[in-house]
């Protein structure tokens, strides 16, 4: 889903051919010398040599000091911030700066004073020169075009030999004008993360999507794994996550998880088919139904080129296009049904089309102004859609869209040495699309040709992995976050009241903000501070992004109901914004299973997920002799320490081999599930029937693949006569021998009693 210069019309081409010639960077003139100052009328211009420059008046009525006269400097909607520093006046003198504008013929169009006369050594500030301009009738498409320069002009006050002392002067990239429209006024603020729908599994859905993305150039097969041990997948990132699917109902809350914590305030679903497509209508149902949970907003990104590009039977451009309104007519109704539609002004759904046009047998690819003008007069005013595309045709447009948002862009050839990348994009590039972007949108708004618009961020762009659908990779790297950096920048100058990330997570084209293995979290936490920023909010400083990481990756692996009895509640912290409490519920359970331990994550096929049986103690003994006809009972200590749930097998699972019929289970027995980490005690009885040595077997049986079957060996010694410890059936000085052999840690004050009682009654 690439922008770039294939989203620009022909006529919008020649409309703005020309802003790439004004196009330049900040300009700042340090005042070190008198380069770009004239004295001009009844003045003189000095520079001290300490990086000032005096301004003083000689005579007259008017003193003017103009300041790149000479060159001028051409007017553009974004480069239109005027600072100046004054240092000290001299003598007491004041000034006072305006603004002198000419068209492309230098013919003088108007000189207009922006500070009046004053002594203030405050930064003057001017944050928009064409707004300025526009407000004093200078025609802002005069602007747009390029026929607008200016320059500046200081007019020095009071009297002869007065004046004084500037600093600095100079021109920085701003906001530019963006003229106010009533739907845009309306519209709530949002941040939105769009995203892709066709990831699909073999072990969720039956088959691979979107993963084993193949063509001529590149193929991909996920079962198969390079030297490292990562899944050969269709991205040159892979996910913390590993490889999903989106009707994974698990993945569509671990990614509410980490939108609420970024502060992104709902998805824009890339959507194509709809009765065609049964399983992204799951996904998608799913998906809004986990959104209400917490409160997300969802809008429709419809790829209208879909029955064109794709064959799907139809034959005729009227079936085509009849089956691409009812794909809009379906998805526009699930969300609104949902709840979770966003709307402009509470009633009208944004909705987005990403249009990729290409001439086919059918016609063009996708819905042509006409088209799209009959679908949008089903709707009443009160509910028509406010439809955007990633390119805006003037005038083919006019009056069918609402605007445009803005997508990332690839300008220029690859250099030799980014083989075998055709082309690329440097910060410069990015910068140079930014300002195309704003300025188009800006004259748009401004000739009341649009009355919405989009801004746009985006992380970077790399698609080698399905190189760049067969014309050749592209890429805008990343730069460490600068890229990213870069357009948000651009975002909060511009103050739009919508902002579209491109994209939360396109593997294709590597434009994920999703966390992945290569960055983590980064960009997720880059987004919550800008997105704080956007909003005026203040931004969250107790977020660990692994929470919702760990949580999705022990849902798709564990099943006690202990545990996922956990991930429930930690989730319902994330929905309430407690995330620290949500840490402190889930990371013990990361800790116990090694969740961190896995680099590329495959699901239960990265663990070793088999429950595990420890009995303690692993042998019982009954040291102490028991009178036949009574009982001694000990217990023993059932602990699952493996990372499953521990099942008891068969329909004896816990059973005494009864070798000499002296050990029995004392009932009830609890042979129900034992969950991740737990213990159970069951209690043995020894009975002897007869004296000496006793032995017997305790049997466990469960699902421990390594030791389905354990058995604990069970021994004790009857005797005649309580006391008779060295068992020859008679109590004597051989018993109390033995009680000198440390029986305080063996024998209880009780048994000595009862040693000696039998002992005296000749027993």
């Amino acid at each position: 889903m690439l922008g770039g210069n294939q989203k620009i019309g022909a006529v919008a081409l020649l409309a703005i051919a020309c802003f790439a010639a004004l196009a330049r960077g900040d300009i700042t003139d340090t005042l070190n010398d008198t380069s770009y100052l004239t004295a001009t009328l009844n003045s003189t211009v000095i520079a001290n040599g300490d990086g000032t420059v005096s301004m003083m008046r000689t005579a007259g009525s008017d003193s003017v000091v103009d300041w790149r006269s000479s060159s001028r400097i051409a007017l553009q909607l974004e480069n239109d911030r005027l600072e100046i520093v004054p240092a000290t006046p001299v003598n007491g003198g004041q000034y006072s700066i305006w603004l002198l504008f000419y068209n492309s013929s230098q013919q003088f169009l108007g000189e207009y004073q922006c500070i009046a006369a004053t002594q203030s050594t405050s930064v003057q500030v001017l944050p928009s020169i064409s707004q300025f301009a526009a407000q004093n009738g200078i025609d802002i498409a005069s602007i747009v075009s390029g026929n607008v320069k200016y320059y500046v002009r200081f007019r020095i006050h009071n009297n002869s030999g007065e004046g004084f002392k500037f600093d600095e002067i100079r021109v920085r990239e701003g906001p530019g004008y963006w003229k106010t429209a009533s739907l845009m006024q309306g519209a709530p603020k949002a941040v939105f993360g769009h995203e892709m729908t066709g990831w699909h599994t073999t072990q969720y859905s039956g088959h691979w999507g979107g993963w084993n993305y193949s063509n001529s150039f590149k193929s991909h097969n996920p079962d198969n794994k390079d030297a490292n041990g990562l899944p050969d997948i269709a991205s040159v990132y892979y996910p913390s996550v590993g490889y999903y699917d989106m009707c994974d109902v698990n993945l569509a809350e671990y990614h509410c998880q980490m939108m609420k914590m970024a502060g992104i305030d709902g998805m824009v679903f890339d959507l194509g088919f709809y009765s065609l497509d049964t399983e992204t209508v799951t996904a998608m149902t799913r998906y809004l139904s986990v959104m209400a949970r917490y409160n997300l907003k969802a809008v429709i990104c419809y790829e209208d080129k879909s029955h064109w590009i794709w064959p799907d039977g139809t034959t005729t451009r009227a079936q085509a296009v009849a089956a691409a309104y009812a794909d809009m007519n379906n998805w526009l109704a699930l969300f609104l049904a949902s709840g979770q539609q966003y709307d402009v002004n509470g009633s009208r759904p944004l909705f987005l089309l990403f249009s990729y046009e290409q001439t086919t047998s059918k016609g063009t690819s996708c819905l042509s102004p006409s088209e799209l003008t009959t679908w949008l007069n089903n709707f009443s005013s009160a509910n028509r859609p406010v439809l955007m595309r990633q390119s805006f045709k003037n005038p083919d447009h006019v009056g069918v869209l609402n605007g445009q948002f803005d997508w990332v862009e690839i300008k220029s050839p690859a250099p030799s040495e980014m083989s075998p990348y055709v082309s690329y994009s440097s910060l410069t590039d990015t910068t140079a699309s930014l300002r195309y972007d704003r300025r188009w949108g800006q004259y748009l708004l401004g000739n009341n040709k649009e009355d919405f618009h989009i801004s746009g961020a985006w992380p970077g762009f790399d698609d080698i992995e399905v190189w760049g659908w067969g014309g050749g990779p592209r890429l805008v790297p990343r730069f460490d976050g600068d890229t990213y950096n870069l357009t948000w920048q651009w975002i909060l100058a511009d103050a739009l009241p919508a902002v579209q990330i491109s994209t939360w997570n396109d593997w294709y084209e590597g434009t994920n903000i999703e966390p992945s293995v290569e960055f983590g979290s980064k960009y997720l936490e880059m987004t919550r501070n800008y997105a704080a920023q956007f909003k005026s909010q203040e931004s969250s400083t107790d977020v660990d992004f692994n929470v919702p990481v760990w949580i999705y990756k022990i849902r798709n692996v564990v099943n006690d109901p202990c545990v996922l009895a956990d991930m429930n509640e930690a989730s319902v912290c994330i929905d309430d914004g407690n995330y620290t409490q949500a840490q402190e519920l889930v990371q013990p359970w990361v800790q116990y299973l090694g969740i961190d331990s896995i680099k590329y994550w495959t699901g239960s096929s990265s663990m070793n997920l088999a429950a595990e049986l420890s009995v303690e103690p692993n042998m019982l003994d009954f040291t102490t002799p028991v009178r036949i006809g009574t009982s001694m009972s000990l217990p023993l200590q059932l602990r699952n320490i493996g990372k499953n749930m521990l099942h008891f097998n068969g329909s004896h699972p816990i059973i005494i081999l009864q070798e000499q019929n002296d050990f029995s289970l004392v009932q009830p027995v609890n042979t129900s599930d034992l969950s991740i980490a737990h213990t159970r005690d069951i209690t043995i009885r020894f009975t002897p029937i007869s004296t000496g040595t006793r032995t017997g077997t305790l049997r466990i049986i469960t699902n421990d693949p390594l030791h389905p079957i354990t058995d604990v060996p069970l021994s004790g010694v009857g005797c005649l006569y309580d006391g008779d410890l060295n068992l020859d059936n008679v109590i004597d000085f051989l018993d109390f021998a033995i009680l000198g052999q440390g029986w305080g840690q063996t024998y209880s004050w009780d048994m000595l009693t009862a040693i000696c009682s039998n002992w005296l009654s000749g027993k």
